[in-house]
C-alpha cells in the first residue's frame, strides 16, 4: 500500500518535511509551489503545479501537509487542505521523542531531535524544529514555530503563529500571546501579551525610534 504525501512549497522547510516523510514511510512524494515553472527541472521531487492546484489533486494525493515557514500563510493553508478535505496527518520524525501523554493535532511537523514532553497539548500546524524541547504540560497554539533549539520549560502557553526564535529559553509558567516574535537567543522570563518582537537577556520588546 503506497502512502503518497503531497507537501505544500518547495523552501528548505518544506525538503525538511520530506526528508522526514520517506523515513516515516511516505512514498510517492509531491509537492505544490508557486515557483512550479522553475523548480521543475532542478527539484529533487515532482513539483506538480502552483498551489492553486490544490483543490484538483485530492483523489491522486489524499494526504498533505503545508511547510510554509510563515505562520498565518502556512495555517491559511492547512485550513484549505481541510476544506478540500485532504488528509493532514502530522510528519514526526522517527529520532523525535513523543510522550504518549502529549495531544499533537494534526499537519504538525516535528523535526529530528526533538523533544514533546507528556501532557503537552500542540496544536494544528505547528513546527516543532530540530532539537527543540517542549517540557510537560506546555500549550502551542495553532501555526506556531519552535525553532530550532528553543526550550521551553513547564507549562508555557504560547498563542496562535508566534515565532519563538532558535537558541531561545522560556521560563516555566510564561504565557506569551498570539503573533509575538521571540528572537535568537532571547529568555523570555515574563508573560509577553502582547504581538510584536521581543530580543535580548531577558526579552524586551523592540522600540522604535523616529
Amino acid at each position: 500500500m503506497t502512502r503518497a504525501l503531497l507537501i505544500l512549497a518547495y523552501g528548505g522547510h518544506g525538503r525538511v518535511v520530506a526528508d522526514a516523510a520517506l523515513d516515516c514511510g511516505y512514498d510517492p512524494i509531491a509537492f505544490l509551489d508557486d515557483d512550479c515553472d522553475a523548480l521543475s527541472k532542478s527539484a529533487a521531487f515532482p513539483v506538480l503545479g502552483p498551489m492553486t492546484d490544490i483543490a484538483a489533486l485530492a483523489e491522486r494525493w489524499p494526504s498533505a501537509i503545508a511547510a510554509v515557514g510563515n505562520g498565518p500563510r502556512r495555517l491559511e493553508l492547512f485550513q484549505d487542505l481541510k476544506r478540500d478535505r485532504f488528509a493532514t496527518p502530522s510528519i514526526v520524525h522517527p529520532s523525535a521523542i513523543v510522550s504518549r501523554g502529549a495531544r499533537v493535532g494534526e499537519g504538525v511537523f516535528v523535526a529530528p531531535g526533538a523533544i514533546v514532553n507528556t501532557g503537552a497539548r500542540i496544536a494544528n500546524a505547528v513546527i516543532i524544529n530540530t532539537g527543540a524541547r517542549i517540557d510537560h504540560d506546555c500549550e502551542i497554539g495553532a501555526g506556531t514555530h519552535i525553532a530550532s533549539g528553543a526550550t521551553l520549560s513547564g507549562s508555557v502557553v504560547v498563542g496562535r503563529t508566534s515565532w519563538i526564535g532558535a537558541g531561545s529559553s522560556v521560563r516555566q509558567g510564561v504565557r506569551i500571546g498570539d503573533n509575538v516574535m521571540v528572537g535568537v537567543g532571547a529568555a523570555v522570563v515574563a508573560d509577553i501579551p502582547n504581538a510584536g518582537v521581543y530580543v535580548g537577556v531577558p526579552a524586551r520588546a523592540i522600540t522604535s525610534h523616529t
